[in-house]
């Protein structure tokens, strides 16, 4: 009986002892990366970001188009997350199709039509460089701002061909934004695994 004591005891001090301990271990982000804050920490706005840096080529031109073709991808990326999760979130918060319209063809064609038309109206918002390993980079941030997402959620909730009532809708639209934001997060982390 007195051992099961002591090694709670014993257990509980380490314990008290290593949550007192203020000295944290944090991995440095090394001192060769210099990139724009908004490449790994995007607004967080109600709006779509997509960012990428391309190494420098010397010429602006092509370099821009390079790392502007990435970014914009990324941003469908999470566009088509999004999309794909409040067809899914839709079908079993409001029965709408039981599922079969998220399934359909003629949605899904509707869908992608409508996600093309929302690049299209995607706009350039920065453009910095920044150095990785002593390389220059070209970075882009693109961005599908919050009028034109909530135009896109709208319309991808007409061709569903549901109803809501207000209450439905805004809670529809807070997880169409929070699943591309967890994209965003995964995205960020998948960045900083490869490049640490």
């Amino acid at each position: 009986m007195k051992t099961p004591f002591s090694l709670s005891a014993l257990f509980c001090a380490v314990l008290v002892t290593g949550c007192a301990n203020k000295n944290v271990d944090v991995t440095p982000v090394p001192d060769d990366i210099t990139l724009p804050d908004w490449v790994l920490n995007p607004p967080n706005d109600a709006q779509f970001v997509g960012t990428d840096c391309t190494a420098f080529n010397g010429n602006m031109n092509i370099s821009k188009q390079a790392s502007s073709a990435n970014a914009r991808l990324e941003l469908a990326q999470q566009i088509s997350v999004a999309v794909d999760s409040l067809v899914e979130t839709m079908a079993n918060r409001t029965g709408t199709g039981s599922g079969r319209a998220a399934e359909g063809s003629d949605f899904t064609a509707v869908s992608e039509q409508l996600t093309e038309q929302s690049l299209d109206g995607a706009i350039l918002d920065a453009v910095a460089f920044g150095k990785i390993e002593g390389d220059t980079q070209l970075c882009t941030m693109w961005v599908l701002n919050g009028d034109r997402s909530r135009a896109l959620f709208d319309s991808l909730v007409s061709a569903q061909g549901a109803t809501l009532d207000a209450r439905d809708e805004n809670v529809l639209y807070q997880q169409f934004l929070s699943s591309q934001a967890r994209q965003r997060l995964d995205a960020a982390r998948n960045r900083d695994g490869a490049s640490l």
